[in-house]
């Protein structure tokens, strides 16, 4: 673009498959740059991002948010991923470098997986921060699948709140 800011009005809403998929180098399904200003996403399809992980390049993201930009609140009811498939690799589904996500609301699943580095399956980063956050794993009804989230919840200087109503969590916050 020309690099000037951008705002969207109501924030994001994602009803299909945003996706990033890469051999030996990063992969990043959605970014917010510096001057983008959303205030919202809500995800109710997917949003997944892959690499193979054979070299320390291949660190695969689903969701980063730059320093600069504006972003509150994450809500999720469908899939947020982000996987790697060698021990050199990372993954990070969610990663928020502007410091200003104070809200992260699940209802379906979160989940980083594949790296065996100490620290490389990151689910939820929010360690910028240095405000309150809250990050919520909401009830959901009978007979839908019980929300998830896999990987280290990592908060920032602020108060951390993790409230799990349903379903589990697996990792280290």
């Amino acid at each position: 673009g020309l690099g000037g800011d951008v705002t969207i009005n109501g924030g994001i809403r994602n009803t299909g498959v945003i996706g990033a998929q890469s051999k030996d180098a990063a992969a990043t399904a959605v970014h917010l740059g510096s001057g983008a200003n959303v205030g919202k996403i809500l995800n109710l399809g997917r949003i997944e991002a892959i690499t193979d992980g054979k070299t320390a390049d291949a660190v695969a993201t689903a969701i980063q948010i730059g320093a600069g930009s504006t972003l509150t609140t994450i809500e999720n009811s469908n899939l947020i991923s982000a996987k790697t498939g060698g021990e050199a690799g990372k993954a990070f589904a969610i990663v928020d470098a502007s410091g200003l996500v104070t809200t992260v609301k699940n209802s379906g699943s979160i989940s980083a997986t594949g790296s065996t580095a100490a620290g490389g399956n990151v689910a939820i980063d929010l360690s910028a921060g240095t405000a309150a956050q809250t990050i919520s794993q909401t009830l959901v009804a009978s007979g839908v699948a019980a929300p998830t989230i896999v990987g280290d919840i990592k908060f920032g200087a602020g108060a951390g709140t993790l409230n799990i109503e349903d379903g589990s969590v697996k990792g280290n916050v």
